[in-house]
């Protein structure tokens, strides 16, 4: 989802998404308004203690990948242990419905009902994820045409991105991790933008140029279905889409989804300069 040219983070889209079908299924399912509160509060209780948890571990996972504890707190990195989180949410849910076992009923239905409303909206979500690396030609700042399916026989990540766009913060993290992760190809694609002002902004960075690439015509991010900046999309070493992220990222939630793409990646080591500052 995107307000203008910006996204949201596609997790925080399905998150809201999930929790407005489950308490619209909860006022269709159960009449007694009382009930109902009560329900509606360890649901909210639960998810607070699932983001907690799935943060908690998260940060156990890659803290060193962290400058600071203070860089803890930012939470746009999108930056969760999913599955924990999860886990503690059910969990907790679980174990406060132990002890009011009148509520397994109407709360079974409930839950039937939201999958019900859930489902279509989940069809179409996944229906508007891009396939597999296009066969399409970008350009570098010289004008030299590139085909992006070259790349294939390695890992390969597209940041899709544009100087004006304030959220697309993650640059310098990407420049520094085509070191850090030498079987891992980034390409940075600039959306609509000139060469020269491309050139000026990276130096302004005192950022390489290497695999920066142009869309003027947004041909390929059309092809991708990105509908806001920034987005990033993880694709393995056989062109096939493995993740998507809209939004910006730090180092360590990079590095998570670094790791999907090549499970031997080895956690890099935290250097101390203004890149690793997030």
């Amino acid at each position: 989802m995107n307000l203008g040219p910006f996204a949201l983070p596609e997790g925080l889209v399905a998150l809201f998404v999930l929790m407005l079908s489950w308490l619209l299924a909860l006022r269709l399912v159960m009449a007694q308004k009382r009930r109902r509160d009560v329900i509606v509060t360890l649901s909210w209780n639960a998810l607070v203690i699932g983001l907690f948890v799935a943060r908690l571990i998260f940060l156990f996972r890659f803290h060193e990948l962290y400058a600071s504890p203070l860089a803890y707190l930012d939470i746009r990195d999108g930056g969760w242990h999913v599955e924990s989180g999860v886990l503690a949410g059910l969990g907790y849910l679980l174990t406060q419905l132990a002890r009011r076992r009148l509520l397994f009923k109407p709360l079974l239905r409930a839950g039937l009902l939201t999958l019900i409303i859930a489902a279509p909206l989940t069809w179409w979500w996944h229906a508007q994820e891009a396939g597999d690396l296009p066969d399409m030609q970008a350009t570098e700042l010289d004008g030299t045409p590139v085909s992006l399916a070259s790349f294939k026989g390695k890992p390969v990540v597209i940041n899709v991105w544009a100087s004006w766009c304030p959220p697309c913060r993650e640059m310098p993290v990407l420049i520094d991790a085509q070191q850090r992760y030498p079987h891992v190809t980034i390409l940075l694609l600039n959306q609509g933008e000139h060469p020269d002002s491309v050139s000026e902004y990276l130096r302004g960075m005192s950022a390489s140029t290497e695999h920066v690439l142009l869309d003027p015509a947004a041909n390929i991010s059309n092809a991708l279905n990105v509908v806001g900046l920034p987005t990033t999309l993880f694709f393995d070493a056989n062109g096939k889409l493995i993740s998507k992220r809209m939004g910006e990222f730090s180092k360590a939630s990079l590095h998570a989804y670094l790791r999907q793409l090549s499970p031997d990646s080895t956690t890099p080591a935290v250097k101390n300069s203004s890149i690793d500052k997030r």
